[in-house]
């Protein structure tokens, strides 16, 4: 259920940021279910790590990273909600 919903949220992503931004998620999300806890700063930037390495189109986006982590934050503390 709770990966049907993460997946929900990539088809809220109306623009090429909020997309990018829903694959970090989903990349973060699988990361939790593996390996278990661990501290926010430490997803996102494994969670980035992981989806350049599975997005050709997301390895250029290197000087958009911050906005796109931004982004993927908010939905995280959604989520937490």
């Amino acid at each position: 259920m709770q990966l049907q919903y993460v997946n929900s949220i990539y088809r809220e992503g109306h623009n090429r940021m909020k997309q990018d931004a829903c694959l970090v998620l989903q990349a973060i999300y699988n990361i939790l279910l593996r390996e278990g806890g661990i501290d926010r700063s430490t997803a996102l930037e494994r969670g980035w790590d992981r989806t350049i390495e599975h997005y050709n189109r997301l390895k250029s986006a290197q000087q958009r990273k911050e906005p796109i982590l931004d982004h993927t934050q908010n939905l995280l503390n959604r989520l937490q909600e």
